[in-house]
C-alpha cells in the first residue's frame, strides 16, 4: 500500500504541480518511486511515471540523475519483459539528450542491443498490424494500390496495445537514441562489432518511415536515421 500511495501522490504532482512547479527540487515522492522500480508488481507504472517526469524538461533530467536513477535504469535493459521497452526507451531519449556521454555505458554493457531489438520488434509490428503505408502527404495508400497481399496482424507480446502515435514515437526515439550512440569521436570501438546488428536496426526503421503519418514525426525519424547511417559508415571504414 505504501508504494501504491506515493506513486498515486507522484502521479498527482504530475497532473496538478509540475506545470507550477520551478524544479529547483525533486518532488518529495521521486527518491521513493526509484525504489520502486525493485519491485516487479509496480516497475512498470513506476517507469511510466518516471518518463513523464523526465519529458518536462532537462531539469527534471538532472534531478532524476542527481537522486541516482542510472544505474536503476541502466539495469533494467537486462530485463527481457517487453512491457518495459517502451518507458524505458523514452527514458533514456531524454537521459541521452541531456548527457550524451551516458552512451559509453550503453555499449560498455552490451545495453545498445536492447534498443537494437526493439527497433527491429515496433517496425515489425506496425508493418504487420497498421496495415497501409502512406505517401509523402501522410495518406494511406490503398489496398489496390499495394502489390502485396492482405496483410496478416501479428501479435507482439508487449506491443498490441500499442497506438499509432506512440509506434511512431517510439521509432523517433529509438532512432534518436541508436544515432546518439553511434554519433561523436568518442564513440566507443566496440561500436564497429555491433555494426551489422545495427544496419539491421536502422533499415527497419527505415522502412517504417513508409508507414508513418505524421510529416512532423516521419522528418524528424528520418534525420536521426540519417546521422546514424553517416556515423555507421564511419565505423565500417574503420574496420
Amino acid at each position: 500500500p505504501f508504494f501504491e500511495e506515493q506513486l498515486t501522490a507522484f502521479e498527482v504532482w504530475l497532473r496538478f504541480g509540475a506545470a507550477s512547479d520551478a524544479l529547483d527540487s525533486p518532488p518529495e515522492q521521486l527518491p521513493i518511486v526509484l525504489q520502486v522500480l525493485l519491485s516487479q508488481a509496480h516497475r512498470v507504472r513506476a517507469l511510466i511515471l518516471l518518463r513523464r517526469f523526465l519529458e518536462l524538461g532537462p531539469r527534471a533530467v538532472n534531478l532524476s540523475l542527481c537522486v541516482g536513477i542510472f544505474p536503476y535504469v541502466l539495469k533494467l535493459l537486462q530485463s527481457p519483459a517487453p512491457e518495459l521497452r517502451r518507458p524505458l526507451v523514452a527514458i533514456w531519449a531524454c537521459i541521452l539528450a541531456f548527457d550524451p556521454s551516458c552512451k559509453q555505458d550503453l555499449v560498455k554493457d552490451g545495453a545498445l542491443i536492447y534498443f537494437v531489438a526493439h527497433a527491429t520488434k515496433v517496425a515489425e509490428f506496425q508493418k504487420s498490424n497498421n496495415g497501409l503505408p502512406v505517401d509523402n502527404n501522410g495518406t494511406a495508400i490503398t489496398r489496390s494500390q499495394v502489390k502485396s497481399t492482405k496483410q496478416q496482424s501479428i501479435p507482439f507480446s508487449g506491443y498490441s496495445s500499442i497506438e499509432n502515435e506512440e509506434l511512431e514515437d517510439q521509432s523517433v526515439l529509438t532512432a534518436f537514441v541508436l544515432a546518439s550512440v553511434v554519433r561523436g569521436p568518442d564513440s566507443n570501438p566496440k561500436m564497429a562489432c555491433l555494426s551489422k546488428r545495427l544496419d539491421i536496426a536502422l533499415h527497419a526503421l527505415l522502412q517504417q518511415r513508409r508507414y508513418t503519418r505524421s510529416k512532423r514525426r516521419r522528418g524528424r525519424l528520418v534525420r536521426w536515421l540519417c546521422l546514424a547511417v553517416a556515423a555507421l559508415c564511419d565505423f565500417c571504414d574503420a574496420a
